[in-house]
């Protein structure tokens, strides 16, 4: 899963970070996808799809966001 969201390394809290990085396979497992970047890219469920991505775009986007809003 780190390979595809190499953000979760900026997560200082060990703790924080590994169940970050269990959370998304256990997602996927009860879903009918198979990986973050199968999935549509959305905001939310059922809303307008993003007019180019993926979910994982989406995800990384938001997670860059929310590391400079932190860092600053």
């Amino acid at each position: 899963m780190t390979a595809s969201l190499p953000e979760f390394a900026q997560i200082v809290d060990g703790d924080l970070r590994d169940k970050a990085a269990r959370a998304w396979p256990t997602s996927l497992a009860r879903s009918s996808f198979k990986a973050i970047d199968a999935i549509p890219g959305s905001g939310v469920p059922d809303s307008p799809r993003m007019k180019r991505g993926t979910q994982l775009d989406h995800i990384r986007g938001v997670a860059r966001m929310c590391w400079r809003s932190a860092t600053r």
